[in-house]
């Protein structure tokens, strides 16, 4: 039972003591060690307690492992669509300073025209088709708000250099472009990055779901962080905001 104690409540010793055993207990559930025979197969396909944990043991480690890379894609997606929105929206709402991207830049007519020639709160949607603007990979996005955030944009660039993002990025490509094979190019992309792995090369690198939660968080904090940067940005230079009518 719950013992009372001065700001709620703690387990009992008992309580304590079982922790342990529910813990190891939900583990062999999860990699399949353990089936629960239940009545839901008809739902799951399978006579046992839920999908994964109720495969075949040879198939079930390799299938967790895709589960969990397919969230770390999910996450990266979120996170790369979002910077893309979110430049966009900054440079239509401050183009003065923001839409001034380098002299390799450059509107066509028939980038004015699309829009009636009223662009003054459509620069962000025309630069982000043009080239050097890319929000592909890290690397471009990094660039892609550099060029925009020259003028005090340290702390968007620490947000787009941390580390958990980088290591979610590589990830995410091992996974996508060498499926999950480590390579020269993880190594470098993940240099400096506290408690990765040491894989060699040719080598699966492993997909825990430890690892899928930190990199899944990291996606999410950065898409937060850099709204909460941007948005401060933004408020910080109103002198550099689109003309009032």
């Amino acid at each position: 039972m719950w013992v009372a104690q001065p700001g709620g409540y703690r387990l009992s010793a008992e309580q304590a003591a079982v922790l342990p055993i529910i813990k190891k207990r939900l583990e062999d559930w999860q990699f399949g060690t353990e089936s629960q025979p239940t009545t839901i197969g008809g739902v799951t396909g399978h006579d046992d307690v839920a999908g994964l944990a109720a495969m075949d043991w040879p198939k079930t480690p390799p299938a967790i492992q895709q589960f969990y890379g397919a969230l770390i894609i999910q996450a990266w997606t979120v996170f790369e669509s979002h910077s893309e929105d979110l430049w966009e929206a900054a440079l239509n709402s401050h183009p003065t300073t923001l839409a001034v991207l380098g002299s390799d830049t450059r509107l066509s007519v028939n980038d004015l025209s699309i829009h009636n020639f009223a662009v003054h709160d459509k620069l962000g949607t025309i630069l982000k088709n043009k080239k050097p603007v890319s929000f592909r990979t890290l690397e471009k996005i990094q660039e892609t708000y550099d060029l925009a955030f020259s003028e005090n944009g340290v702390d968007i660039s620490k947000i787009l250099h941390a580390d958990d993002l980088r290591y979610a990025a590589a990830v995410r490509n091992l996974i996508i472009h060498r499926r999950g094979i480590v390579d020269d190019d993880f190594h470098k992309q993940t240099g400096g990055i506290k408690d990765v792995p040491m894989i060699d090369e040719g080598k699966p690198f492993p997909v825990t779901g430890a690892l899928c939660a930190r990199l899944a968080d990291a996606c999410r904090h950065a898409a937060i962080k850099l709204s909460l940067v941007v948005h401060a940005w933004i408020d910080g230079h109103p002198e550099k905001g689109r003309p009032v009518a």
